[in-house]
């Protein structure tokens, strides 16, 4: 759960946060809930802004004397919104596998032209490379059956859609970051790639993770780097 303060200057986020710490060290507090519901809802947004991440009572406590002694944590973001002479700075972020959602994309492709444009140049390659309408998947808006390689191409799709749509706004990226996935729509955005080009390597990326799919398998270890190293047999060379 995530607790809001802000400020019109930054120093007066750590006086927000004494009185919260205050508060939640006294006698009659409140659900964490309700005092997150509070700060989201009831209060004036500023400028300056940062959030606590906390999953109960003692850790909001704890995180918020952190805030309050301005000490770092993993828990604790901070940061200032974008001003006005700045909307056009602002870090385009293009994201990987898992971004994805119920019915995404389905309002911009109803009532987006700019949007349709975009998809439609792109939906030629789609359909003859792989044999089937994204736009179509777009405006049923259920993923559910979809395979992985639909979703890993519908995503960047979207992206670049999007991207379009902001552009024909006045919008301008100050700088553009793309993981996995995202690096081919940020290549389009950012002109390394034509949308045709684009669309053409969600093709031929998305036919290769069809050969592969279900012989292989990732694993996720929470553990450092040395440690798993350690732990391991030396891989054959």
């Amino acid at each position: 759960m995530a607790l809001l303060f802000s400020g019109p200057q930054e120093s007066r986020i750590k006086e927000r946060a004494q009185a919260l710490g205050d508060c939640i060290c006294g006698e009659a507090v409140q659900p964490l809930s309700s005092i997150a519901c509070t700060l989201a809802t009831r209060r004036e947004h500023h400028d300056f802004r940062t959030a606590v991440v906390a999953e109960s009572l003692d850790g909001a406590s704890d995180s918020v004397n952190l805030l309050r002694d301005n000490k770092k944590s993993v828990d604790i973001i901070s940061g200032r919104t974008v001003e006005t002479h700045c909307a056009n700075g602002a870090v385009w972020v293009f994201s990987d596998f898992r971004a994805q959602w119920q019915g995404m994309g389905k309002e911009l492709v109803a009532k987006e032209i700019v949007f349709q444009d975009a998809i439609a140049e792109l939906d030629v390659v789609i359909l003859s490379e792989l044999g089937f309408s994204a736009r179509k998947v777009l405006e049923e808006g259920d993923f559910d059956d979809d395979s992985a390689e639909r979703i890993l191409l519908l995503i960047p799709l979207v992206q670049i859609g999007f991207a379009a749509v902001l552009r024909s706004r006045g919008v301008r990226p100050g700088a553009i970051i793309g993981h996995s996935v995202g690096e081919v729509s940020a290549a389009v955005a950012a002109s390394a790639l034509t949308p045709k080009e684009g669309a053409i390597v969600l093709c031929k990326r998305a036919i290769l993770i069809r050969e592969v799919m279900g012989k292989r398998a990732m694993l996720m270890v929470n553990a450092p780097y040395q440690q798993v190293e350690e732990s391991s047999e030396p891989r054959p060379r």
